[in-house]
């Protein structure tokens, strides 16, 4: 069975802390890499009988934290919209292909023949 640590993370002055319920106080560090092998290496000596399985919960606030989320937001839409668009590349493909041929199609589409082959076939 696996011993579950959830570690919250903040930022503050540059400086990164982690902190759980499972342990006193936080543990400080100067980046994300050094954050997490201290936790790891903290953890162990506390449990060290147990298969840990550490999860981590990012509490970035003010600026940062805004510009994160905005970050997420418009990637998260990035990807919606890469999904439309490889759908509709697929139908595309497969109903110009039923008129015209795979080259032709390859040319009004902007891609190469392999291209429009694959997505027809997908």
């Amino acid at each position: 069975m696996h011993k579950r640590i959830k570690f919250r993370v903040t930022i503050t002055d540059g400086f990164w802390t982690a902190w759980t319920d499972e342990i006193a106080g936080g543990l400080p560090a100067a980046s994300l890499a050094e954050l997490k092998r201290d936790v790891e290496t903290v953890s162990r000596a506390v449990w060290p009988d147990e298969a840990l399985e550490i999860s981590y919960l990012y509490d970035i606030q003010g600026e940062l934290g805004s510009e994160l989320d905005a970050y997420r937001k418009a990637k998260a839409a990035a990807e919606r919209a890469q999904a439309l668009t490889a759908e509709a590349a697929r139908r595309a493909a497969r109903a110009l292909t039923s008129v015209i041929s795979e080259r032709d199609a390859a040319e009004l589409m902007g891609l190469s023949k392999q291209r429009v082959h694959q997505l027809k076939t997908s």
